[in-house]
């Protein structure tokens, strides 16, 4: 059996799974805004994937021990009201991303469409992209992170946006990259394999579980990166997708870099091809971002101030990420965003930033909220926290 085959059929089944149990759940919640987001919502979701729960005024009750399935957690997403959603939206901030989801009770996603507009997808794409590129490659010398880093699990989720800004038609019975990889054949010359191409999706997909499953017990979990010593104890564990493996982990390292390689030289040359098929419909907010990650525009200091003044999360995390403002204009967005649902991502960009100042470290740990879920806002206190603490 293909590779491909055997993992995207156990993805759309483990999705699956969990959309097929939620429904159970919530049978009686039938007037709910109840939605599941991320790589489950695409049928893409392996062992050690996350669950994000996705609630429009509502409040959900539910944890792992719900699923006989092994995630690394989940996310209860609550967002407040539909104005509330309408500002993710509006801002471009990555939590909108949410609101792009299955829905699980009978109520309709009111931001469906919307979200899937092809101009939306188009500068959401020109975001993700080059955020990716330049400031969210998280390898480090620890080894390589499974999902930030090109080529990795994230770039998924970019092939599947470009997909969609030609057919927005997502009704399929199948992981979205299946479909993905399908449409853009039509849509995109490009030089290599397409078989090749979805193998090589495969065998990163596979690699992410079968790492993160080693480590599933450990206090790392979803963090773990790859690296010599995790595959050492990937190739010691025995689990249904073990036999996937190379037979040596020299030929394994000889698959995964050819693997990253295919998919960000994919991803390359597909986004050339809908910047200029589509560059009519790029909005003045993100042809300010691409100005703004240029190499040599990074070295610019003098802003002007209306940039600082943006609304557009693109920009401010050009602006944080490239190190382009200083520590009192970092204040400033600390205060001006410190409870502002549209900017919680911006916020955890500038409690990481290392321009941000103790003080304002010290206001945003008692005023800031850094995520919707309670989860993810909860470990960015405890990065304050930490920051104070190392610093005194």
């Amino acid at each position: 059996m293909e590779l491909s085959d055997y993992i995207l059929k156990k993805a759309f089944e483990n999705s699956n799974f969990v959309i097929e149990t939620l429904k159970q759940f919530y049978k009686d919640h039938n007037k709910s805004m109840i939605f599941i987001g991320g790589s489950i919502s695409r049928f893409e979701a392996l062992p050690m994937s996350d669950i994000d729960l996705v609630t429009i005024g509502y409040q959900p009750i539910i944890d792992k021990n719900t699923f006989n399935k092994s995630f690394d957690r989940v996310d209860n997403l609550k967002i407040n009201d539909t104005s509330q959603a309408q500002r993710l939206l509006n801002t471009m901030s990555p939590e909108g991303g949410f609101i792009d989801s299955t829905p699980i009770t009978e109520v309709k996603n009111p931001f469906y469409s919307k979200f899937n507009s092809r101009s939306y997808l188009i500068n959401k794409l020109i975001y993700e992209y080059y955020n990716s590129r330049f400031f969210n490659d998280r390898t480090d010398e620890n080894g390589f992170n499974l999902k930030y880093t090109p080529g990795g699990y994230r770039d998924i989720l970019i092939i599947n946006i470009c997909s969609r800004i030609f057919n927005q038609s997502t009704n399929y019975n199948c992981p979205e990259i299946q479909v993905s990889i399908s449409n853009l054949k039509s849509k995109i010359d490009y030089e290599e394999n397409y078989d090749d191409l979805l193998n090589d999706i495969a065998f990163i997909m596979l690699t992410k579980t079968i790492i993160l499953s080693s480590y599933q017990d450990s206090t790392s979990r979803g963090f773990t990166q790859l690296n010599q010593s995790t595959l050492e104890t990937a190739y010691k564990v025995n689990n249904e997708f073990r036999s996937f493996l190379p037979k040596s982990k020299e030929l394994f390292w000889s698959k995964y870099f050819h693997a990253k390689n295919n998919i960000k030289n994919f991803i390359d040359n597909t986004l050339s091809n809908i910047m200029t098929l589509f560059k009519n419909e790029i909005w003045e907010e993100s042809k300010q971002y691409l100005s703004l990650i240029n190499t040599e525009k990074l070295r610019i200091r003098n802003l002007k101030d209306d940039i600082l003044q943006s609304d557009y999360h693109p920009i401010l995390s050009a602006l944080i990420q490239g190190n382009l403002i200083n520590n009192e204009q970092i204040n400033e967005l600390a205060l001006k965003f410190q409870n502002d649902s549209g900017h919680y991502y911006t916020n955890r960009l500038l409690a990481k930033s290392s321009k941000t100042s103790q003080n304002t470290l010290k206001f945003m740990l008692m005023n800031s909220r850094f995520a919707i879920d309670n989860y993810t806002n909860s470990r960015y206190i405890k990065l304050i926290e930490r920051s104070l603490k190392n610093e005194n």
